[in-house]
């Protein structure tokens, strides 16, 4: 189940503009304590996370309320934006690193911390994206059923359907390869 909505935020900054969010719901063939694992371990993290064509190559964050994170997401080849990319369009994302490839970084801060039940953080692209500057706001339920795990993952803020359908594809992208995480395929 994955759909977006729209909603009017209300801060004193963006008054009365609307965002959009992605809300996504996920059953993983893994026990509560791996899935939150895998959520809040940076070392695990740069094992699923990113979509297959950027998949994550380095983590950090200090999990703790007010903690930062960041990570390092990589491409050999980088992504034509074509859509809504400002003074990117008709570039490639990301920065070009030393080994030909290019890098998109991402970062932010956590929020809540409910161990094996809710982790929200803050979500921005930086540099080299469509969308650097935009924070966005996760929140990871997770709920155990016997073995499995089920995942509510909400991402709020977002500014537009294409980011929103943009978002949506490289979550998948990424939540398949933590379902192959699991499984061992990775």
């Amino acid at each position: 189940m994955a759909q977006a909505k729209a909603q009017s935020a209300q801060s004193a900054s963006n008054m009365g503009a609307q965002t959009y969010t992605l809300e996504m719901e996920r059953i993983f063939e893994a026990p509560i304590e791996r899935v939150w694992d895998a959520w809040t371990k940076p070392e695990i993290m740069a094992l699923w996370n990113g979509p297959r064509a950027w998949p994550m190559a380095e983590a950090e964050g200090n999990l703790r309320v007010g903690g930062k994170w960041r990570a390092r997401l990589h491409s050999d080849e980088g992504q034509a934006c074509s859509k809504n990319c400002g003074e990117l369009e008709g570039k490639n994302y990301g920065t070009p690193n030393k080994a030909g490839g290019f890098d998109l970084f991402q970062s932010g801060e956590y929020k809540v911390i409910e161990p094996m039940t809710k982790l929200v953080f803050t979500f921005g692209w930086e540099s080299g994206h469509s969308m650097p500057g935009v924070e966005t706001l996760i929140t990871i339920q997770l709920e155990k059923r016997g073995n499995r795990t089920r995942m509510l993952f909400t991402q709020e803020r977002m500014t537009d359907e294409f980011e929103v359908t943009s978002h949506r594809g490289g979550w998948t992208s990424a939540f398949g390869r933590l379902d192959d995480y699991f499984v061992g395929n990775l």
